[in-house]
């Protein structure tokens, strides 16, 4: 009885696992929610040599700080521990990284900026992540329930929704955690497309508006000025010539009568 059972419902379970199986296979992976701005919490772990180091052997070194992508190439990075640097605030425009703490600022343009910096090495994985699903790199299946992206030294873990869990860099060696994400609207842009769509609409018109002004404001007030001049010129001239006539011909008449 027990085998008369077994031979009639175990075909139907493994039937059943098998299209589970299917299901979940083809299930379409989620979006990455990483081509617009986000906030998050993030702890970052990397392998950093100490500055004055004579050994040259790299040490853990831990942060944590709030996490804002405001467009593709702007961050913004506000550390919360260690309590050392508490409050320092790292942001990267286009490229060129600044830092600041209190009074204190320091710039590094974009061909000076260390390329094992951890924070620098942060914002440009996930710049190349977003670029890359841009581009239709798609997510794939992870264990328990993840999705994987791993390409270019970059492995990072996503969730159900797309969000980003976790990130881990072959060179510069780091980890980084993230929590509490959320959405956000991109609010700022490249630099130079914004500035080049937006020249021609505020420099070109007023230009034009005014040497238009100022060349059509000189031709109107010289022709009336012309013409009061040649008027007033020519009267004057009309006048003598009809003075000096009655004169001419009053001297002329006694000088024949005497003879």
């Amino acid at each position: 009885m027990k085998h008369s059972f077994l031979k009639i419902f175990t075909p139907i379970i493994i039937a059943a696992g098998i299209s589970a199986c299917s299901v979940s296979d083809l299930a379409p992976s989620p979006k990455p929610k990483l081509d617009g701005g986000f906030t998050c919490e993030c702890t970052v772990t990397a392998g950093m040599i100490p500055p004055g180091s004579d050994t040259g052997e790299e040490t853990e070194f831990v942060f944590s700080g709030d996490l804002k992508r405001l467009g593709a190439g702007f961050w913004e990075l506000e550390i919360s521990s260690p309590e050392t640097i508490s409050g320092m605030k790292m942001t990267s425009c286009d490229g060129e990284l600044s830092s600041s703490l209190g009074e204190l600022s320091f710039d590094l343009a974009p061909e000076d900026v260390p390329q094992k910096s951890p924070v620098y090495a942060l914002f440009t994985a996930i710049d190349n992540m977003s670029s890359a699903f841009e581009n239709g790199a798609e997510l794939t299946s992870g264990e328990e329930g993840g999705w994987v992206y791993t390409a270019d030294g970059i492995s990072a873990v996503f969730d159900g929704d797309g969000v980003i869990t976790s990130l881990a860099l072959a060179s510069p060696k780091m980890t980084a955690q993230f929590t509490n994400f959320a959405e956000t609207e991109t609010i700022m842009e490249t630099p130079s497309e914004s500035e080049t769509s937006s020249a021609p609409l505020a420099t070109i018109p007023e230009t034009a508006s005014e040497t238009t002004v100022a060349s059509a404001i000189p031709e109107t007030i010289s022709s009336p000025v012309t013409t009061t001049a040649s008027s007033e010129t020519s009267s004057p001239e009309t006048t003598s010539a009809e003075t000096s006539a009655p004169q001419t011909e009053n001297t002329t008449v006694p000088e024949t009568t005497m003879e």
